[in-house]
């Protein structure tokens, strides 16, 4: 593998009848009537489905049933079994068209709840910029033992917070390849590990298996709980750049969300 390892938005307007979040909070609070009104729609196609899928079930049997019987009795009505398979046919495409609505109403949920999110990350960035423009937002860094994302030479490590430094913005690391080296890097190049929320198609820095440096690398398939583990640890699921085998092919590789980052913005060089 070849690699290893804002523009500031205006501080809004805050009105004086009542604080920035009580305001926004507002703005947001029919989300839960609309993701609930969603499930109850699927909820519904589901009861729906379920009493067709018996009746396509029993119209099956008893086409098969009168069939088996006019065979015996060598006695037949075309009339009878067109009209049973044209009820058949028509049960099938309902039950078809059911599902197709189902993953309608789903997709549509989650566009609703992504919206919602995207508007909730914008208006805490405006209110952050609004706490920094006025001089009320403190900053704390990692605390000590925490892992984290750092760039202390040329390339993004896994590194162990030993002293975060506030006055000078500097944190003392332990490269956690190797707890003998011990790096000072300002916070500009220190990502913690959070979790971040990611999509398909986003580009992003992960570690790579059995290492401890991030690689550039897509995101192939969103962040997911492990179906084994109800309380385990998240992955996502990512292609890493240029990470071909001999054929060409390049694998998905799972990984705990926790190690994957968005691209961290660096600090410009100085000419």
């Amino acid at each position: 593998m070849a690699y290893r390892g804002k523009s500031a938005t205006p501080p809004p307007e805050v009105s004086h009848d009542g604080s920035y979040l009580e305001e926004f909070v507002e703005t947001i609070s029919a989300m839960p009537n609309e993701i609930r009104r969603h499930f109850e729609l699927m909820r519904a196609l589901d009861k729906e489905a379920g009493t067709l899928k018996r009746e396509v079930d029993e119209t099956e049997k008893k086409i098969v049933s009168d069939a088996k019987r006019r065979k015996r009795e060598s006695s037949s009505s075309a009339a009878e079994l067109k009209a049973a398979r044209e009820t058949l046919a028509t049960k099938r495409q309902r039950a078809h068209q059911m599902a197709g609505e189902k993953v309608q109403i789903a997709e549509q949920a989650y566009i609703v709840a992504e919206n919602y999110i995207n508007k909730l990350d914008n208006e805490l960035g405006k209110f952050e910029e609004h706490l920094r423009t006025s001089g009320e937002f403190s900053a704390t860094g990692a605390a000590p033992g925490d892992q984290v994302a750092a760039k202390p030479e040329d390339e993004w490590i896994l590194a162990r917070v030993q002293e975060y430094d506030i006055n000078s913005g500097f944190y003392t690391l332990l490269d956690e390849d190797d707890q003998n080296k011990t790096y000072h890097v300002s916070e500009s190049l220190v990502v913690m590990l959070e979790g971040a929320r990611l999509t398909r198609g986003e580009e992003v820095y992960a570690i790579y298996p059995d290492t401890t440096s991030f690689y550039p690398a897509v995101v192939t398939s969103a962040p997911r709980r492990s179906a084994s583990s109800a309380n385990g640890p998240i992955y996502c699921t990512v292609q890493f750049h240029d990470d071909a085998d001999e054929t060409g092919n390049n694998p998905d590789r799972q990984i705990a969300l926790q190690y994957v980052i968005r691209p961290p913005e660096e600090p410009e060089q100085e000419a």
